[in-house]
């Protein structure tokens, strides 16, 4: 949009951080405080990338 390789490179990095960075460390941490109260829920959810995480 603006003609800058930086700027459409930054959504991209951006969306892989949240996939492999961020989503695993909460889930981790979640999964850590409630125990098997989150894995029925995470069972329960779909997921916003199937097969991703």
């Amino acid at each position: 949009m603006t003609g800058s390789l930086i700027s459409a490179a930054i959504p991209v990095i951006m969306t892989a951080m949240f996939v492999w960075i961020h989503i695993p460390r909460l889930d981790a941490y979640l999964a850590e405080k409630y125990g098997r109260e989150f894995e029925d829920y995470a069972s329960r959810t779909k997921k916003l990338i199937p097969w991703m995480y």
